[in-house]
């Protein structure tokens, strides 16, 4: 074996060692973190940097922002476990050694750049916040060529050595202060979004927090609102971390961000049922029902945990009754889910009206026929029925309820549902097909009270009237007569029309609205023939989302978004928290 490949043999056996008592200290959970630090500085001192990027992710400690590492002159990065010979990285420091060489050697230091760029970014990640400052503090100690990428990421993680007490005491200020400096050197080159950005996150290491209302003006707000709160909390600076909670839009959940979540709960842990913990978990709340949804199981587990720390709020599961809003637990009555109000309502109606008339093409003299003959099914509807103000119309789409055919087996689910809704007052019931119903559904369908027929195909003969997606046309045509009938109709459907959100044919104005009288006014079922008891599920009449306040309590609403055929029909889980 050659000298060289003797020396390569003995680094690489150096760092296999280092690598593992670093690892073993990770894996140990020691308490030390001081103790992980030091293997860390050993471990990146000995191997080589695409060694120690590529034994952090084959030993699956971190998490990655990117799963293809860059590769280095056209090789790809190192396998240490089955290769007898180490690729040397070149440093950052090399420069070209002739002219002609300058392009290639530019190209080269770009990629070595990327990819010291890239690992520190993920020891940033995964909130090693000391590991994260000796690896910026190598870089920066050469001439490593900063951009503005380098520089947020260098002020992020000056900032997060401020997050928590042991990181606190472990800093090495003279690297801290190697980084800041040369931050500021660059500062004055840097576009006015990243000045702001790096300013504000050096500004809150030191304490100081006049200028925190420009979180609102910088692109990375939400990984900076993490930070920043994670520092407010070490320093139990409540007051201004409630107007860091009142500033950031969109509001954040603290457990979406590690770099937050676990010096929160470290604090809720030390200071556990006393007056900060309740303040602190006061602002977490108020964040979460700030956003206003139903949450997942998951997303309830970290509430649970959060919660624990204060015994005076208890959490328990409950019912809301549909009939009068009441919680089981609390007795507290929970506000109705209103509707669109007037305004509202026609600004939908005449919006889908356009869309529909948009795919409807005038074919004869100029004439709106096809519209003509649509709205005039609907019209008829109206003067056979004789009053809509006191009835609950429905609309159907028939071949969803059919699955998709007009299969005689498949009937007695399509009639058992049917016969529901006239049992729940509604009619009159419109039933909207793309295909014609076959005479064995047409017969028995217009024997019921109060039922009518609609058949797309039929009424609109040429397929050149409508242009319309095909996929779509029953959709549209079923939104559309429930819009015309009248705010007070309902429609059924078991995907309840996501296709039609945030659809590019309207404003987006329109969007919110329809989700609005989506949730109001669809009525759900389960597509298959069941003999399960609940087979269709009609609106909620309460707000199915996070609600309340520490003054009254809150009410969790939980459901997980699933692929089962049942989940449009699954009520939601609901969780008491009381306050009093």
């Amino acid at each position: 074996m050659s000298e060289t490949n003797k020396g390569l043999l003995i680094n690489r056996k150096d760092c296999y060692h280092y690598r593992d008592l670093y690892f073993d200290c990770l894996e140990k959970n020691n308490e030390d973190k001081n103790r992980c630090h030091r293997e860390f500085e050993k471990f990146s001192d000995v191997c080589q940097s695409t060694w120690v990027s590529h034994f952090i992710r084959k030993r699956g400690v971190e998490k990655y922002k990117k799963t293809v590492e860059p590769k280095q002159d056209g090789k790809s990065d190192i396998n240490a476990n089955n290769q007898t010979d180490a690729i040397q990285v070149p440093s950052p420091t090399t420069t070209p050694k002739t002219p002609q060489k300058l392009n290639f050697e530019k190209i080269k230091n770009d990629k070595i750049n990327q990819h010291f760029i890239r690992l520190l970014e993920e020891l940033f990640s995964n909130n090693l916040p000391l590991e994260a400052l000796n690896y910026c503090y190598s870089i920066f100690s050469t001439n490593f060529v900063i951009n503005s990428r380098t520089l947020i990421l260098a002020a992020k993680i000056v900032a997060m050595c401020h997050t928590t007490k042991t990181t606190i005491s472990s800093i090495d200020s003279n690297k801290l202060n190697l980084i800041s400096n040369k931050i500021q050197k660059e500062l004055p080159n840097c576009e006015n979004s990243i000045k702001l950005t790096i300013q504000l996150l050096l500004d809150a290491s030191k304490g100081d927090w006049s200028k925190i209302n420009i979180l609102e003006q910088i692109p990375d707000k939400a990984e900076c609102f993490a930070i920043l709160a994670s520092i407010l909390i070490e320093r139990r600076e409540f007051d201004i971390l409630s107007s860091l909670c009142s500033i950031i839009q969109p509001k954040q959940k603290f457990y979406q961000h590690p770099i937050l979540w676990n010096p929160f709960l470290n604090f809720l842990e030390e200071f556990n049922n006393t007056k900060q913990c309740k303040e602190l978990l006061e602002l977490f709340m108020d964040q979460i029902v700030s956003i206003g949804k139903t949450i997942t199981s998951e997303e309830f587990k970290c509430i649970q945990a959060a919660l624990s720390y204060y015994k005076d709020w208890k959490v328990e599961e409950a019912i809301i009754s549909k009939e009068t809003l009441e919680c089981s637990i609390c007795k507290e009555k929970l506000p109705e889910q209103k509707p669109l109000d007037n305004e509202q309502f026609l600004k939908l109606r005449d919006a889908f009206r356009e869309h529909l008339q948009d795919g409807l093409s005038n074919r004869i003299s100029g004439e709106n026929t096809a519209n003509q003959r649509f709205y005039k099914t609907l019209d008829n509807l109206i003067i056979q029925t004789k009053s809509l103000k006191n009835s609950k119309p429905l609309i159907v789409d028939g071949l969803n309820l059919a699955r998709g055919v007009y299969r005689r087996e498949r009937f007695p689910y399509f009639n058992k549902i049917i016969v529901e809704m006239i049992e729940k007052k509604f009619f009159p019931i419109l039933i909207i097909s793309k295909t014609p119903f076959t005479y064995f559904y047409q017969n028995k369908l217009q024997k019921l009270p109060n039922v009518k027929l609609f058949e797309i195909e039929k009424e609109f003969k040429s397929k050149s009237e409508i242009n319309i997606k095909y996929s779509t046309q029953d959709d549209l045509f079923a939104i559309n007569s429930a819009l015309y009938l009248g705010p007070n109709t309902h429609l059924l459907s078991n995907d309840n029309f996501v296709d039609h959100i945030g659809s590019r044919h309207f404003l987006p104005e329109i969007a919110p609205l329809f989700k609005i009288w989506r949730e109001t006014r669809c009525i759900s079922f389960i597509p298959d023939g069941t003999d399960e008891e609940k087979f269709f599920k009609l609106p909620n009449p309460f707000y199915a989302q996070i609600q309340g306040d520490a003054l009254r309590g809150y009410h969790i609403f939980v459901k997980d978004k699933t692929d089962d055929i049942f989940n449009h029909v699954r009520d939601e889980l609901v969780y008491c928290v009381r306050t009093k």
